[in-house]
């Protein structure tokens, strides 16, 4: 009788849940991080700000994956609880999240990451 041969399927790998806006939150938490570093609280506080609102799933952007700018000042206008509580996005803001959807980075972000970088001695 000739040997079994023993054949064995791979491993499915485990689905990971990604979160639909994960890269533009982890660009603006960047982008927050680095202001903190110049000591430019104001700026980084506004840049937190939108990673929040892109983060929350259930009252923000309700987990709709964010695909244009006018997507988000639609989604802003649609809920008046946000407008109640203070909550805005200025010009810079909104060409910030234009410029990462269309190109993935923005040259704000990486001047920063230059400008931010600790000298060796």
């Amino acid at each position: 009788m000739p040997p079994k041969i023993i054949t064995m399927t791979p491993k499915k790998k485990a689905k990971t849940k990604i979160k639909p806006n994960e890269a533009i939150i982890k660009h603006f938490r960047e982008l927050c991080a680095l202001y903190e570093l110049k000591k430019d609280y104001g700026r980084a506080y506004t840049f937190d700000e939108f990673a929040e609102f892109a983060e929350d799933e259930e009252q923000y952007c309700g987990g709709i994956e964010i695909t244009s700018v006018k997507q988000v000042q639609r989604l802003i206008a649609e809920r008046p609880y946000i407008q109640k509580i203070g909550f805005s996005i200025g010009k810079s803001t909104f060409a910030e999240i234009d410029e990462f959807l269309k190109t993935g980075t923005s040259k704000r972000l990486e001047e920063l990451r230059v400008s931010t970088q600790v000298k060796k001695t």
